[in-house]
């Protein structure tokens, strides 16, 4: 890969490690664009550190394996580093939001366009959302977990 810059290849790792889970041919692309010029030097561990760490059975990034890298890159961001990710159920759907030192999760039923949410942090019940405008998709960032 001659030429290819340090966010590249890691970008390239971060991408082939998830496509057959989550194929997107503009990965790299979308990686590479992500990465904040200024911080680049920290984003290129934590990009490399999550493809070493996804587990491609369940299709699933390790999140609390890099968090001394995504400690570095909020540090030079000046904000919190969180990963989140939601798995399809029976019922609907998984969804968890880790950050360095904190983990949200919620398990949610999907009816028709009403979802009802199960929410934790860190393993302990916290409350029941209902969102509905939710579906598995919508509810990675926009779920009543997170907004309550």
């Amino acid at each position: 890969m001659g030429g290819s810059s340090p966010s590249e290849i890691a970008c390239q790792a971060y991408c082939d490690a998830s496509a057959a889970c989550d194929p997107n041919p503009s990965c790299v692309a979308n990686c590479v664009n992500g990465i904040d010029d200024p911080c680049v030097a920290e984003w290129v561990p934590y990009t490399s550190c999550l493809a070493d760490s996804y587990d491609a059975v369940a299709c699933q990034w390790q999140f609390h394996e890099c968090e001394p890298e995504a400690t570095a890159v909020g540090k030079c961001l000046d904000v919190s580093i969180c990963l989140s990710q939601c798995e399809d159920t029976a019922e609907g759907c998984s969804c968890t939001h880790a950050c360095v030192g904190v983990d949200f999760a919620w398990d949610c039923t999907v009816d028709g366009a009403n979802v009802s949410c199960a929410c934790s942090q860190d393993g302990v019940p916290t409350f029941e959302c209902s969102d509905v405008t939710g579906s598995c998709s919508t509810l990675l960032y926009a779920g009543c977990c997170l907004a309550g």
